[in-house]
């Protein structure tokens, strides 16, 4: 059995065998109309304001309790906003709106058990990386805040209780698990109270447009910002099990007679 040495040889292999399974091509994030709840400024000295049948600009709702709330100059509706540093506790998708007193923020209440969902108008890619992250902040008194978020073909139909079938498993939020009076990320939590959405497309991609989603478990949830990306990568050519072990065997090979001729010559 050849016993391969890590050397400037075997990173070249690595370096082959990453470019054999595929590389990316392209990567960026994927437009999200009022992906941050701040394109219907409810002006100031305003707690909160019920959108009504209209909804979030950009966004359908079914069973969503269709509130914007805000917190300006400090402490409001249950968050703690130091105005010294706002970016401490609140997620950078929050907006700032200029010309008020202080920092002003506003983001998407949900009562109840709902979906807020947005058909982003293009199509999956073949051999594409998509991620989705959420934002969600924990107010006090709220000890069930809790949501599920990701991505479905426009062709799934969605309910208060979330879409009919899912791609893959859910992301999620678990917000009453933060500090209270927190704004967050689901990235930026990490496990066990959090994870972000992530499919990854094969060489057909499911029909049907993107379509992204945020569903509340049935607590308070206090929706602050909804991110998408995605990474294409190159085909990867399709290599039978035993050709592929037959072309690591030949690599590991090589490897091997090329370190064993540098430590004689050394």
């Amino acid at each position: 059995m050849t016993r391969v040495v890590w050397s400037r040889y075997s990173a070249v292999g690595l370096a082959a065998l990453v470019c054999l399974l595929g590389t990316p091509v392209s990567a960026g994030l994927l437009t999200v109309a009022n992906y941050n709840f701040s394109s219907q400024y409810i002006g100031s000295g305003v707690q909160f304001a019920n959108i009504g049948s209209g909804g979030y600009t950009g966004w359908t709702s079914v069973g969503f309790y269709q509130t914007y709330k805000w917190l300006e100059n400090g402490t409001n509706g249950g968050f703690t906003v130091p105005v010294s540093n706002p970016g401490a506790i609140t997620p950078p998708a929050i907006a700032y709106q200029p010309g008020l007193s202080g920092p002003y923020y506003q983001y998407a209440a949900e009562e109840s058990k709902g979906t807020i969902y947005q058909n982003l108008g293009v199509a999956f890619t073949p051999n594409t990386r998509y991620t989705v992250d959420i934002s969600l902040g924990h107010r006090d008194g709220y000890n069930d805040s809790r949501a599920t978020f990701g991505l479905v073909s426009s062709s799934t139909a969605i309910t208060a209780d979330g879409p009919a079938t899912t791609l893959t498993t859910a992301g999620f939020l678990y917000a009453d698990q933060m500090a209270v009076g927190a704004f967050d990320w689901a990235s930026a939590v990490g496990s066990p109270n959090a994870g972000v959405f992530s499919f990854m497309t094969g060489e057909t991609a499911p029909s049907g447009n993107i379509v992204v989603y945020v569903n509340s478990q049935g607590g308070r949830i206090n929706l602050g910002g909804v991110t998408v990306s995605a990474v294409t990568t190159s085909a990867v050519p399709e290599i039978d099990p035993a050709g592929l072990g037959s072309v690591l065997a030949l690599v590991t090979g090589a490897l091997g007679l090329l370190e064993r001729r540098r430590l004689k010559t050394a």
